[in-house]
């Protein structure tokens, strides 16, 4: 991005190399092209002009990648994140499961030029349509969607347009349940003499202090993102996790402009989860899980189930004891550990439905045959 700031793509491709170091499992990368559409208003009509765009994409390959009767995992990472940062889970996750994991657009390795929109509906339709594109590219029927915060966030809109493509969504400690109400805002008044401060930099993207530190932001990370960066001490005794979460985060910022744009002032978001429960399908399966010491509120996510619960819908709630924001690294074993009986049992139900298709298919002929004779 110039002198200033010392980032290019192909340092971001190296801090990536070497946070994936400690992978064991066999794994392929590759940029996925996905065909989006965008809309320009100009003074006598609105033009749309379809763009190729690249999704980072880390596939895993194992014996049951080949296995057509196994669904895919399919992994999405939160904000100022990418997929390096799911290196806890890759290992104990991969060998049992055929895995696909991706960066956001906008965000890491994907492509950080997309226009997107200043409209949070529009902003979030954009995500989920890259994200189906590249389901199509992929070729992925079915498969369970797991969501960290942001991810989590915009994997829900993934499952109400796209309810057929999902058989099971893990939302893992969602940002965006709730939008922020008159109720939510009398529990957190802001003081008189910070309200002018926050005023200016509710004006700038959340990591644009990263940017203007120059030369010398690599050295804000640890003090901006130290809470994650101890999950990791065992794998790396160096700056790897540093060295990659800066990179994501100051090459050009479009994601984080996305995000800016979704969001309400002190990071609410201007659709919450919650507004749309409606929308949420019968036949839709969700697991939420949240962090004992998360500073994501779970109330909502409570209410959520009881009120999807009565409409007989799967939504389960589960905390997981000591974690805080960042489950999956904070207690990876334990986390793994659901993740893999969450997919047992979908594949158990897929299997299952797919014999009570086949009964009833072949139910079917019997009574044709018997009609026709």
């Amino acid at each position: 991005m110039g002198l200033w700031i010392p980032c290019s793509a192909e340092l971001l491709l190296k801090a990536e190399e070497a946070v994936l170091r400690c992978v064991n499992s066999a794994y392929s990368l590759r940029d996925v092209c996905v065909n989006l559409t965008t809309k320009s208003v100009g003074l006598f009509r609105t033009r749309e002009t379809t763009e190729s765009y690249s999704i980072r994409t880390i596939s895993f390959e194992n014996e049951s990648s080949h296995n057509n009767n196994q669904l895919p995992l399919v992994m999405i990472h939160g904000f100022a994140s990418g997929l390096g940062l799911w290196v806890l889970n890759y290992d104990s996750l991969a060998p049992k499961v055929p895995l696909h994991a991706l960066d956001l657009l906008g965000f890491a390795s994907s492509s950080r030029n997309y226009p997107f929109s200043k409209d949070s509906q529009e902003c979030i339709d954009s995500y989920v349509d890259s994200v189906e594109k590249w389901r199509q590219s992929l070729k992925l029927e079915k498969f369970v969607l797991l969501g960290h915060s942001f991810g989590a966030y915009l994997s829900y809109f993934y499952l109400l347009k796209y309810p057929q493509r999902v058989q099971h969504l893990i939302l893992a400690d969602p940002w965006g349940m709730s939008h922020r109400t008159e109720e939510e805002a009398s529990r957190f008044k802001i003081p008189l003499y910070i309200r002018p401060v926050v005023s200016v930099v509710t004006k700038f993207n959340p990591l644009a202090a990263l940017r203007a530190g120059g030369p010398l932001g690599a050295s804000l990370i640890p003090r901006l993102r130290g809470d994650i960066l101890k999950r990791f001490e065992a794998l790396y005794t160096d700056n790897t996790v540093a060295d990659y979460i800066y990179h994501c985060n100051v090459q050009n910022p479009s994601g984080e402009s996305a995000f800016y744009n979704i969001c309400q002032p002190l990071g609410w978001p201007r659709i919450g989860m919650i507004m749309k429960e409606d929308e949420v399908p019968d036949s839709a399966r969700i697991t939420v899980l949240y962090g004992e010491k998360s500073w994501m509120n779970s109330e909502t996510g409570y209410r959520m189930q009881e009120n999807l619960n009565k409409r007989g819908i799967f939504f389960d709630v589960r905390i997981l004891l000591r974690c805080t924001h960042h489950i999956y690294a904070d207690d990876p074993e334990n986390f793994n550990k659901i993740i893999l009986e969450v997919m047992e049992k979908e594949n158990q139900r897929s299997a299952e439905l797919s014999t009570s298709d086949v009964v009833s298919t072949s139910t079917a002929d019997e009574e044709i045959a018997l009609k026709i004779h």
